[in-house]
């Protein structure tokens, strides 16, 4: 786990998904249809399934201190949300 014991809050999850919507053009012209991990607006990882995603992060990171996005072209990838997700 990160030695970094800073509370991430609903107010940073928003920020960071703000980061990612302004930033999308970006970052789908850099990772594709990956999926990307964002922690206070830094991109942590990109990897191509949500399972592998949540995975390797979790390593790093307490559950719930990040957001992990599906890169698209255009603003459709905004509709995924996952408020509760297993690991198998």
């Amino acid at each position: 786990m990160s030695t970094d014991n800073t509370k991430y809050t609903e107010r940073d999850g928003k920020k960071d998904f703000a980061f990612f919507k302004k930033n999308l053009k970006d970052l789908f012209a850099q990772y594709g249809n990956h999926y990307i991990v964002i922690r206070n607006q830094k991109v942590l990882g990109h990897y191509r399934t949500m399972d592998s995603a949540v995975k390797a992060t979790t390593r790093q990171y307490p559950m719930g201190s990040f957001i992990i996005q599906k890169c698209g072209a255009d603003e459709s990838v905004y509709c995924e949300s996952i408020h509760n997700y297993t690991v198998t």
